[in-house]
């Protein structure tokens, strides 16, 4: 029977593989999205429209609440993001949230 040290080593070893495995592949298919739009094989007509995030290749940043779309693009800036060239806020109010904004990058 192996001692307790050795299965907690093992667990810690398999969760941390657990987590690391989705990061690493949001991450390359972020490169790869900005690897396309920087001279790759995507043309710019096939990114589609921030405002229909499925039918482009904008990926999402995150989100927040602005005063108004102006404050949202002044906040969110392309060069604050690796890899990012080009940074949309599309207004996605909700009950709770009148001022929410979506941040998509591409």
């Amino acid at each position: 029977m192996k001692s307790w040290r050795t299965r907690i080593a093992a667990g810690l070893a398999v969760g941390a593989a657990a987590l690391t495995l989705p990061l690493t592949a949001t991450a390359a298919t972020a490169a790869d999205q900005a690897h396309s739009s920087a001279g790759g094989s995507a043309s710019t007509s096939d990114w589609g429209d921030p405002a229909d995030p499925v039918a482009g290749k904008w990926v999402i940043l995150g989100g927040g609440l602005y005063d108004s779309y102006e404050s949202c693009m002044e906040y969110n800036k392309p060069e604050f993001y690796s890899g990012i060239t080009e940074v949309q806020c599309v207004h996605d109010p909700s009950e709770k949230f009148p001022n929410n904004y979506t941040i998509y990058g591409r």
